[in-house]
């Protein structure tokens, strides 16, 4: 998706609010307040204006599938009276 964005914008390496809204589909309304909310990483002003980077606006686009994080290992509960396990016949 980066690829496909600094094909379309050669020489830029951040878009305006109006150019990230074409990209995502949203109105330049909701882009500024997706980037007042944080919503959009690495969007900052910059002279007074909102931008965003083409690296972040791809992950946004694109997100980089990241492995699972596995659960936390089960504790096992020390005791010190043993259980015996009943066997019925």
């Amino acid at each position: 998706m980066l690829h496909l964005l600094l094909t379309q914008y050669p020489g830029r390496v951040a878009l305006g609010v109006e150019q990230a809204a074409i990209v995502l589909g949203l109105s330049a309304h909701t882009v500024r307040a997706w980037m007042r909310e944080g919503r959009l990483p690495g969007a900052r002003k910059v002279g007074g204006k909102w931008i965003v980077p083409l690296p972040e606006l791809a992950e946004v686009l694109e997100p980089t599938v990241r492995a699972p994080e596995l659960p936390a290992r089960p504790r096992v509960a020390s005791s010190s009276r043993r259980r015996r396990a009943v066997v019925m016949n």
